[in-house]
């Protein structure tokens, strides 16, 4: 059970990111303000945590509908505001064309952006497994603990 749950999270993507109109961009915790939000540039039409490539406006971490909008000074081909669950809006920086199911499509740039994002923190997997290990032995002994001085 526990290697399922490891290679389900060793499985997801390195960051988080959303596609609008075939270009991928890297979703980072960087606030923007509402009042620099410009017009809407489109929206999440399609959510999966599983790897591969999908068509439309794909995203790995926001659902449905979550809607993009374009920054003021800024262009949207670079950075657009991923407007989040709880109404907060965060930067996303273009990393590359996305090519849907073409799998010779690569990856133009692959951003310093991407290179943080990749970064994963396999902490909390590996205190879960040692909790785990350390349930099962404390389990062990009280059984042969019982078994041993049976009343």
């Amino acid at each position: 059970m526990f290697l399922l749950y490891i290679s389900t999270v060793c499985a997801s993507w390195a960051y988080e990111f959303v596609v609008n109109d075939g270009r991928s961009y890297i979703v980072t915790k960087e606030r923007v303000e509402e009042k620099l939000l410009e017009e809407y540039v489109g929206k999440v039409t399609y959510y999966s945590t599983q790897e591969g490539y999908y068509n439309g406006n794909f995203s790995n971490s926001y659902p449905k509908g979550t809607q993009y909008y374009a920054i003021q000074g800024i262009s949207p081909n670079e950075v657009i505001a991923i407007q989040s669950q709880t109404g907060d809006y965060y930067k996303a920086y273009f990393d590359r064309e996305y090519g849907g199911s073409d799998d010779s499509i690569q990856p133009k740039q692959h951003s310093e952006i991407a290179a943080e994002y990749e970064k994963k923190d396999y902490s909390i997997v590996i205190l879960s497994v040692l909790l785990a290990a350390f349930v099962a032995m404390i389990i062990t002994i009280s059984a042969s603990v019982i078994k041993n001085h049976r009343i």
